[in-house]
């Protein structure tokens, strides 16, 4: 589960507890391939804005999929 992360030159960290997408059956709501895990968070930046991010663990580190204000 990411704490904090780099985005668009800006540090970003989760605060608040990530919410995962796998559903009971092990199958994923809006990624189908079986090696994605997909997780929804907030982050804040330095400056104290604030984004909710769904994000996605890729071959060798977490992947974007989408932000939200």
């Amino acid at each position: 589960i990411p704490t904090r992360m780099f985005k668009a030159g800006g540090r970003w960290r989760v605060r608040d507890t990530p919410h995962d997408f796998a559903t009971r059956s092990g199958r994923h709501r809006w990624r189908p391939a079986a090696w994605f895990y997909d997780w929804r968070f907030q982050a804040t930046d330095e400056s104290g804005g604030s984004l909710v991010f769904d994000v996605y663990k890729g071959a060798t580190d977490w992947r974007v999929h989408h932000a939200y204000r």
